[in-house]
């Protein structure tokens, strides 16, 4: 019998977490630190993906991972839905940044 070593929520191959608002996420880790999240409640579908091999074992062990996660959440929170420019047609959040995402 394997055993992890640390509590998952698991269920259905997906994984359960929180999001930075409390919702539930649902989603799974893969090998090296990349990660897909879905958010039923909001519509948000994000992915993460690495150029190179992480060593932890959860999502609360990669910061890269939450901070994009934290901006995330806090763009879509921010964005004012009134402005037709900031909307596109498939009603998801389009953003974008000139400066490349480092790890810290």
């Amino acid at each position: 019998m394997f055993t992890a070593g640390w509590v998952s929520n698991t269920g259905w191959g997906f994984r359960f977490t929180k999001n930075p608002r409390g919702g539930w996420l649902f989603g799974h880790e893969g090998y090296g630190g990349q990660y897909v999240k879905g958010d039923p409640d909001t519509g948000l579908a994000f992915a993460y993906l690495t150029n190179s091999l992480k060593t932890s074992s959860s999502d609360e062990g990669v910061r890269a991972f939450q901070n994009l996660q934290t901006a995330l959440y806090q763009s879509f929170y921010s964005a004012n839905t009134t402005d037709a420019s900031r909307r596109n047609t498939t009603g998801t959040l389009t953003f974008t940044t000139s400066q490349p995402f480092v790890e810290k």
